[in-house]
């Protein structure tokens, strides 16, 4: 079953807690600019440690559609032993020579060129500190490269929930992925605020499921947590 949902150390539901606030990520709490942090930009300078011949000219093309394998996104699979297919697919159209080392490689340097990717401490640090007054969640279309960079960065064990797309195989703005919220938080409407970046993320758990929603952006960070505590407040 891939619907997999983190309960922070398999807590007993507190009832006086009646509010859950949700988290994006990339965008939110970490850069998405090209300057510090862009997929296509990381997997590029990446491959070029393995050639020396250019790169193709359509390489954001060819990066896209190597993101989907026999029909299943890349955000679904929940092991980065089963990423060795989009690899494949990648090398190829890159032209680089496969041999078994070179996925260890590829994960050690993606691991080292993204590990000091700038994101907002101030408000991982404010959120890791909202649990005694509500339930928090993380719901982020995420792959498996990425997780454990965010779990450094704001550290799982802070937030009651996790909703990865890699480990739910459901990606926003799939009305699934909103379904598991409220399924596995037994939460609903605007019991929930969930906090994103991309309007068309946000546009359908505030129309056809009633959450109080807020568009933010990286480093807005009092904005952020202004909206929060008016939440918290109502």
């Amino acid at each position: 079953n891939k619907k997999i949902c983190r309960s922070r150390k398999g807590m007993v539901i507190d009832m006086k807690k009646d509010k859950l606030v949700i988290m994006d990520w990339g965008g939110v709490i970490e850069s998405h600019s090209e300057e510090s942090y862009l997929a296509h930009n990381v997997v590029k300078h990446v491959l070029e440690q393995f050639t020396t011949e250019p790169l193709p000219h359509n390489f954001n093309e060819v990066f896209e559609q190597s993101l989907m394998v026999d029909g299943v996104p890349i955000n679904e699979i929940a092991g980065t032993k089963k990423l060795q297919p989009y690899l494949d697919k990648l090398f190829a159209a890159c032209h680089i020579e496969v041999h078994p080392e070179l996925y260890i490689d590829f994960m050690d340097i993606y691991t080292q060129i993204t590990s000091d990717t700038p994101y907002d401490r101030e408000l991982a640090r404010y959120l890791a500190g909202l649990q005694e007054r509500c339930y928090t969640g993380i719901l982020s279309n995420l792959t498996v490269l990425d997780g454990p960079r965010q779990n450094r960065q704001l550290g799982w064990e802070n937030y009651d929930y996790r909703w990865l797309s890699y480990e739910t195989g459901c990606m926003k703005p799939d009305l699934e992925a909103y379904r598991l919220v409220e399924k596995d938080s037994n939460m609903s409407g605007s019991q929930i605020l969930f906090i994103e970046d991309v309007e068309e993320n946000l546009a359908i758990p505030r129309e056809k499921f009633g959450w109080q929603t807020y568009a933010a952006q990286y480093k807005g960070t009092k904005g952020t947590i202004d909206v929060i505590e008016r939440f918290l407040a109502q």
